[in-house]
């Protein structure tokens, strides 16, 4: 019997440990609101978004970005690309290198992973996802072929080159781009900073670990 109650104990202790990791995503965006390009530059201010303002760029004829009902749609001729950047409430087109002031991305080291969800796509694209922290300089990284089939991208932060300091965050930029022969449309529900998926059960298991042993410890010294 006492046995089933640490096993049980454990069971619920990591579930609740895997449900508040999951509530402790940083959301950088949701896609609230209406907002539409209709010039190479379209800036919002929004309360719910990481800095408190979302710039869309659209620097090319042949391609839009609109976010209505909680989506993102990019749309984009080929060779053709947009962009979301996060720079906090500067009120100009111009890239503000600390705007968001040194944001700590890992939430004091608990979070470690960009997570853009995707709810659905017509043909291959890319992402590039650019980072410049309070030192000044950029760290790009720069995806894979995406296709229809990626409804989760999950970008941990060790796959940027260089070395960038994820605890102090001016800006951060992401870029879809199409590179097939056909007009692309890509729908995404919300961009935001995660615990890398993989890491979550080991640490999880690790402190059902710890927790048995001082249920077993409290048991015995009674």
């Amino acid at each position: 019997r006492n046995r089933m109650n640490y096993r049980l104990s454990a069971i619920f202790f990591v579930t609740s440990f895997g449900i508040a990791c999951t509530s402790s995503a940083l959301m950088i965006d949701a896609f609230d609101g209406n907002h539409f390009v209709s010039s190479p530059t379209n800036e919002q201010h929004l309360a719910n978004v990481l800095g408190g303002e979302r710039d869309l760029h659209n620097y090319w004829d042949g391609s839009s970005l609109a976010i209505e009902n909680g989506f993102l749609t990019v749309r984009a001729e080929e060779f053709r690309e947009g962009w979301l950047i996060y720079d906090g409430i500067d009120n100009s087109s111009l890239r503000d290198t600390d705007g968001l002031g040194g944001i700590d991305l890992t939430q004091k080291g608990s979070l470690n992973s960009f997570a853009l969800n995707i709810f659905s796509a017509n043909a291959d694209y890319n992402i590039r996802i650019w980072v410049y922290d309070n030192s000044g300089s950029s760290f790009i990284y720069q995806s894979p072929t995406l296709g229809v089939a990626d409804k989760q991208i999950i970008v941990p932060f060790s796959d940027f080159p260089g070395g960038a300091d994820f605890e102090e965050v001016g800006l951060i930029l992401l870029n879809f781009e199409n590179e097939g022969s056909i007009n692309l449309e890509v729908v995404a529900s919300s961009f935001e900073i995660i615990p890398e998926p993989g890491t979550l059960p080991l640490v999880g298991i690790g402190i059902a670990v710890i927790y048995i042993r001082r249920l077993k410890r409290n048991k015995l010294s009674r």
